[in-house]
C-alpha cells in the first residue's frame, strides 16, 4: 500500500528550501557580529533558524506517522485558500501606496479571512483594526519608517 506524505513533511521540504537559497544567497556578503550586523547576518540567521523550524516540522511528522495507522488519505490540496492568500499578498503590496499602511492591511485582512470559512465578520473587522494598529505602532512609531499611514 502506498504512503500519502505528511503535510509538515511537505511544509519541512519548503521551509528547508527557503531557508537554504537564503544562505546561499548571503553567501557573498559580509556577516559581521552580532554587534556590528555586516549585511549578510540577517539573511544567513534567518536561514539557519528556518532550517531549524524545518528539522523540527520534519521530526515531528516521522513521529507522528510512526504512530498512525495506514488509513490515513492522502494530502489534498484547496486552491481556494491558497488564491484568497496571494490575493490578500497581492492587494496589501498594489495598496500599500495609494492607501497607505492603514487601508492596506485592513485589505490584506480581510482578503485573507476569505481563505477560511466560515467568515465572520465580526472577528475579521476586529482582527483588522488590531492589525492594522499593530502595524502603524511598530513599523512607523517605534521603526520609524517612512510609510504613510492614510492616503497622501
Amino acid at each position: 500500500m502506498a504512503r500519502s506524505i505528511h503535510p509538515d513533511i511537505l511544509a519541512a521540504l519548503f521551509f528547508a528550501s527557503v531557508g537554504g537559497v537564503g544562505i546561499a544567497a548571503a553567501g557573498s556578503l559580509e556577516r559581521g557580529t552580532t554587534m556590528r550586523m555586516g549585511p549578510g547576518y540577517l539573511p544567513t540567521a534567518v536561514g539557519v533558524l528556518l532550517l531549524l523550524l524545518s528539522t523540527g516540522l520534519a521530526l515531528r511528522a516521522v513521529a507522528a506517522r510512526s504512530g498512525a495507522g495506514d488509513d490515513e488519505g492522502p494530502v489534498v490540496w484547496r486552491l481556494g485558500p491558497i488564491a484568497a492568500i496571494l490575493a490578500a499578498l497581492g492587494a496589501f503590496s498594489l495598496l500599500i501606496d495609494p492607501v497607505g499602511l492603514i487601508g492596506a492591511t485592513l485589505a490584506l485582512v480581510v482578503a485573507a479571512r476569505f481563505a477560511e470559512r466560515p467568515l465572520r465578520p465580526l472577528e475579521t473587522g476586529a482582527l483588522a483594526v488590531a492589525a492594522a494598529g499593530f502595524s502603524a505602532l511598530v513599523f512607523v512609531e517605534l521603526l520609524q519608517l517612512p510609510i504613510a499611514l492614510w492616503p497622501d
